[in-house]
């Protein structure tokens, strides 16, 4: 796995000097994936599920990768930076020019046995807000009404 990750760091680069930074580069075996076999998972702002963009990162792998390697992608998952797990589990992970190593880990609904994490932003990533954090979150309360705000009905005297 560590040589098809060293070959995977220029390609990553590649497409992001192309269309823009990612949030997550990842490549995971997981429980479907074959013997020696990987899922490469992608997640950036300006990626969604168009196909296009999608068979521009194949083709960018196939003119970088080896064949052997190229193989060895099982497929590539574009995965929406709004996903719940970029908000608890991957922010932990972040990276800055190194790769993180993840093991036995429930990512994106499913179990990952080991992976690569090659990039990993989480600045790029919109956080997620909680029915929790919103009712923990501050509020802005007028404390003083202007001259020509309505006033409360006043109560009948007896």
């Amino acid at each position: 796995m560590r040589d098809l990750i060293e070959e995977l760091r220029p390609v990553e680069r590649e497409l992001a000097a192309e269309f823009g930074e990612f949030a997550l580069f990842a490549l995971f075996e997981t429980e479907d994936s074959l013997f020696d076999q990987y899922e490469l998972y992608v997640a950036a702002p300006w990626l969604n599920a168009d196909y296009a963009l999608r068979v521009r990162i194949s083709e960018v792998l196939r003119a970088r990768l080896t064949l052997d390697d190229f193989f060895r992608v099982q497929r590539i998952i574009a995965v929406p930076v709004a996903h719940p797990d970029f908000s608890k589990e991957l922010r932990y992970y972040p990276t800055a020019g190194c790769v993180v190593e993840v093991y036995n880990r429930q990512l994106f609904e499913k179990f990952v046995a080991r992976g690569c994490i090659i990039t990993c932003r989480p600045d790029l990533m919109p956080v997620a807000r909680s029915a929790e954090n919103e009712a923990s979150a501050p509020r802005r309360v007028r404390l003083s009404r202007s001259p020509g705000a309505a006033q409360p009905p006043a109560l009948p005297r007896t």
